[in-house]
């Protein structure tokens, strides 16, 4: 065979090799590209997945935020309205007339009195203590109990009237029947308010 025979020969291997091996890089660039794009879009969805994970908790955060505050703005209107329910109920107690004054203490007095107290009340009432006194009195003279008697001493206790037998007192005034009052109430006054439906 002459030499240019072979020599074309081991050329047409070569290219023929040279052809094989690019092919086969080709399908190996390819196949990784692909890996590298799969993998890719992995990452890509992963980090997608994560940040909408993050909003997702981010939103709940802030709208969990918002109900507590907005609780909170309605836990202190239904406060501030109670709190101005029982203001009303002292101012019209604090208000009422003389004679409806004299009416619904004698009243609670005779109602509560066991037998013989004293009743302290504030001296800057005391023509219309006198009144109670004798009105109390008067009711209870239909009953088999001892008359009261206003005490001694007197206090600015306001309206009301302490009821005293021996060490036993029974706390009347005003002031403190609304804070009583308002201990055993508040619940039930909120509940029928502000029930929610």
């Amino acid at each position: 065979m002459p030499l240019n025979v072979i020599g074309e020969r081991i050329l047409d291997d070569a290219r023929a090799e040279s052809e094989r091996i690019a092919k086969e890089t080709k399908k190996k660039v390819t196949l990784i590209l692909s890996q590298q794009k799969t993998r890719d879009l992995a990452e890509i969805e992963m980090a997608v997945s994560r940040g909408q994970k993050e909003l997702e908790r981010l939103e709940k955060e802030r709208l969990a935020t918002a109900g507590l505050k907005a609780r909170d703005e309605m836990i202190a209107t239904k406060q501030s309205l109670i709190d101005e329910a029982f203001e009303k109920a002292q101012t019209i107690l604090n208000e009422i007339d003389d004679h409806e004054y004299v009416t619904l203490m004698a009243g609670f007095i005779a109602g509560n009195a066991v037998d013989g107290e004293d009743i302290v009340m504030d001296a800057r009432f005391e023509a219309l203590n006198k009144q109670i006194i004798n009105e109390t009195n008067r009711l209870i003279s239909e009953t088999k109990r001892e008359p009261v008697r206003l005490a001694d001493v007197q206090l600015p206790i306001g309206r009301g009237a302490i009821l005293r037998r021996g060490k036993i007192e029974m706390n009347c005034v005003f002031t403190r029947l609304i804070e009583e009052a308002r201990e055993e109430l508040e619940a039930d006054i909120a509940d029928l308010i502000f029930k929610e439906k």
